[in-house]
């Protein structure tokens, strides 16, 4: 998790930075976290999920080899959220 001080106001900017450093075709999740994107390369599945909390910005990257299914990152993400 990485924790950004007043950055709040930049989940949609932040996602689309990591969306498009990736290199990769990409895919918004919807209803995780505030903003969330997945993409594969090199043999690794990533999820990268925005969570504004006051004025931080925080975000949670997952990732594994892609034999992982995006289902089972989303519900483990889906459990982690709540906790940050």
């Amino acid at each position: 998790m990485q924790v950004n001080p007043d950055r709040a106001d930049t989940v949609r900017e932040s996602i689309d930075a990591i969306a498009n450093g990736s290199g990769a075709k990409t895919t918004r999740i919807k209803d995780l976290g505030t903003d969330a994107v997945t993409y594969e390369s090199d043999g690794a599945r990533v999820l990268a999920v925005a969570v504004p909390y006051e004025k931080e910005l925080r975000l949670l990257l997952f990732t594994g080899p892609t034999i992982v299914p995006q289902s089972k990152f989303t519900e483990l993400a889906q459990h982690v959220i709540p906790q940050i």
